[in-house]
C-alpha cells in the first residue's frame, strides 16, 4: 500500500503508522477496512494526535529532567553571554538576575524549556572538565 516502513520485525500499530510520512487515514483503511467506520472529525484527531506524539513525548522527557535538574546550582561567574542559542533579551535578563540554581532560571520572564536545556548542558560540560 505504499507505506515505507523498515523491516525490523517490529510490529506497528495503525496508530503508529499515522506517524509516518504520507501515511493517512486512507491508507489505514487500505490496509485495514474495518477501520472504514470511524467517523471523520475522530479520524482527523486521531491522524493529529499521531503526528505530535514524538514531539509532545520528547518534551516531556526534557521537562521531566529539567525538573530533576532544578537544584542544579549556577556558579555566580557563568558566562551568559557565552551561550549561542540564547536570545540577547535572555542573555541580559539572566546577567542581571544571576538565578543561583535552574529552578531561579526557569522564573525569568521569557524563560524556555529550551533556553533551560543550553545552560544545564554548559553546566555539565563544564563539570565534565573539572572532574574529567
Amino acid at each position: 500500500n505504499g507505506v515505507s516502513i523498515n523491516q525490523d520485525g517490529v510490529k506497528r500499530s495503525a496508530y503508529t503508522l499515522l506517524s509516518f510520512p504520507g501515511v493517512s487515514f486512507e491508507t489505514l483503511v487500505g490496509l485495514n477496512p474495518a477501520l472504514a467506520g470511524i467517523d471523520a472529525g475522530t479520524r482527523e484527531q486521531l491522524s493529529r494526535d499521531a503526528l505530535y506524539e514524538g514531539y509532545i513525548e520528547r518534551q516531556a522527557r526534557d521537562a521531566e529532567r529539567l525538573r530533576r535538574d532544578e537544584a542544579q546550582k549556577i556558579p555566580e561567574d557563568f558566562d551568559y553571554s557565552a551561550l549561542d542559542g540564547l536570545s540577547a533579551e535572555l542573555k541580559m535578563k539572566l546577567s542581571r538576575a544571576r538565578p543561583a540554581t535552574l529552578a531561579h532560571a526557569g522564573r525569568i520572564d521569557g524563560m524556555t524549556p529550551a533556553a533551560l536545556t543550553l545552560i544545564l548542558a554548559r553546566l555539565r560540560r563544564a563539570r565534565q572538565r573539572r572532574t574529567g
